[in-house]
């Protein structure tokens, strides 16, 4: 068994510090998900595998969680993350591997996979709107070394990069009739 100091510390890993008293069925969303890793933790994994583990949350549970596991990956957890949200696959992937049908379809960096609309296309997943923007601003010669799909995070790094002197003119539709 564990000791009660290993508790705490798994408990404080996972952000739930103070909370080894608490009845479960007390507990929000986020605190039972990261109730479970604590659990899995318990046994010393060397690997975590997430299936969906933003699923159903609000978006601050969602950055607990994403808080959480970047912290387990500190911790030399080796972490694979399976899901569909874009966004919350973004915050954590260093590399993206593509499936469909149980066969492997590409494996990529998080950047070139998040630059690019045509592995959304092979996966059948919906299109997103700040892939495209990676995507056409990879295409006039300026690639973002991140795989954030975070508008802010771009529109700082543009800045900072001074893409006027590598862009020269981005034609756009403001009119939303004209398709």
């Amino acid at each position: 068994g564990l000791t009660d100091r290993e508790i705490e510390e798994i408990l404080d890993l996972v952000g739930l510090d103070g909370y080894d008293r608490r009845i479960i069925d007390t507990l929000s969303g986020g605190e039972k998900r990261k109730l479970s890793m604590a659990s899995i933790l318990a046994s010393r994994p060397k690997y975590l595998i997430l299936d969906e583990p933003g699923a159903f949350l609000d978006p601050d549970a969602q950055k607990e969680i994403i808080d959480v596991i970047r912290s387990l990956a500190s911790h030399g957890h080796g972490i694979l993350v399976i899901g569909h949200d874009l966004h919350f696959i973004s915050e954590l992937s260093d590399r993206i591997l593509g499936m469909r049908d149980g066969q492997i379809l590409f494996h990529l960096s998080a950047p070139e996979f998040l630059s690019d609309t045509c592995y959304l296309e092979e996966l059948n997943l919906p299109q997103n709107p700040i892939i495209e923007f990676r995507q056409l601003i990879k295409e006039r010669g300026l690639f973002f070394p991140t795989g954030t799909l975070d508008p802010q995070a771009l529109a700082d790094y543009l800045k900072k990069s001074k893409p006027e002197s590598k862009i020269k003119a981005m034609p756009v539709n403001i009119d939303p009739s004209s398709g």
